[in-house]
Parts: C-alpha cells; sequence; structure tokens
C-alpha cells in the first residue's frame, strides 16, 4: 500500500482576495466568480481595482472560471470580470473591470462596453408615464397597444409626446373608450361610439 502524505498537497484555500495580504505559490483565492491560483510570493495590492493591473498579473494564474451575481446594476460601484447584473429586463456579464460612473438625474445608465449581453427579455412596466427612464426591452402599453422600448430614454413630461421613435409596436390592440367626446385624447387603436 502506498504513503500518503499530506504535507505534499500543494494548493491551499485562502477564501476571498483580499488587499494587502502576503500570498505564497499555491495558494489558491476567489474573485469574483473566479478562482486564481498564486504563481509567485507576494503581498496583494492596496486596491482591488489592482488586481488584474500592474505587476499583479504576473502573480495569478486562472484556476476555474465561473460567473458571480451581483444583482441589480448600480452607479459608483466596481464590478469585477464575469460578474452578472440585471439592467431592465436582461442581464449582462462584465468584460472589463471597472467602476460604475455615478448616477445621472437619480438613474444608473450602464455602459455597455464593460459588458455584453447575457441572457435578454422584456419587462412589462404597465402604462405608459411621463418623465420616466424606460431601458431597452421595457413594454409599455400606451393606447390600445403594447410598445418595446428600442432606445433608452427619458420620456418627455408631456402627456401627448410619446415619442414613436424610440418605441417599436410590440402587440396592437383596440380598446373600447366608451361615446366619442371633443375633450379627449385619443390614441390609435381606440374605439368609440
Amino acid at each position: 500500500m502506498a504513503d500518503f502524505k499530506l504535507g505534499r498537497i500543494k494548493f491551499k484555500w485562502r477564501g476571498n482576495w483580499s488587499t494587502n495580504t502576503g500570498y505564497l505559490i499555491d495558494d489558491v483565492v476567489k474573485y469574483g466568480g473566479n478562482t486564481y491560483v498564486a504563481i509567485a510570493n507576494f503581498t496583494s495590492s492596496a486596491t482591488e481595482a489592482q488586481f488584474y493591473d500592474g505587476p499583479y498579473t504576473n502573480y495569478w494564474s486562472l484556476q476555474a472560471e465561473s460567473l458571480f451575481f451581483k444583482g441589480t446594476y448600480a452607479a459608483s460601484t466596481f464590478y469585477k470580470l464575469n460578474d452578472v447584473v440585471k439592467y431592465g429586463a436582461r442581464q449582462y456579464r462584465c468584460t472589463t473591470q471597472h467602476t460604475s460612473a455615478a448616477a445621472v438625474s437619480g438613474v444608473a445608465i450602464l455602459n455597455a462596453a464593460n459588458f455584453e449581453l447575457y441572457i435578454d427579455a422584456t419587462d412589462y412596466k404597465g402604462a405608459y408615464a411621463t418623465s420616466t427612464y424606460y431601458k431597452v426591452n421595457d413594454v409599455v402599453k400606451y393606447g390600445a397597444s403594447l410598445w418595446i422600448c428600442i432606445t433608452a430614454h427619458t420620456s418627455s413630461a408631456s402627456a401627448s409626446a410619446f415619442d414613436e421613435t424610440k418605441f417599436s409596436a410590440y402587440t396592437e390592440g383596440l380598446q373600447f373608450e366608451d361615446s366619442w367626446s371633443s375633450g379627449t385624447a385619443y390614441q390609435k387603436g381606440d374605439v368609440v361610439t
């Protein structure tokens, strides 16, 4: 029977990667959804953003690649490679580590240059609303029809200024509006007596 010596096992799990920490050859860490093996003895960088930058890239070898779901995309947040975020109805995978930009008018705007589309879907938002930020694939009811957003934008403050250049007809329908009235604004698909 062969001898088995525990001291000869090379890899040592160190958990989540952390800043300003001494690592030895064959230490294994989790960073985002990925795991890495140290290929040299060193002390990690002082900031998380330096994990893939500068000389620190020479200290790690990718061991296993996976995804890490970060939840809803947020402004001023650090994203690592393979982080997955929800933005509107879609999910995106981070392809370039970065810190997201600050919110614009209270809305976090996803920079598509740092992500790739991972899951495509639609998100029903109900009746079209004024002064509302709509993302690509948001579906709204306007008049008798459903419309899908094709260009991310903030809707006009005027209820009568529905911009068909930013939406595409998703499902056309009819809607009974009762008796005709000269003071009512009607949309395509409305039916009156």
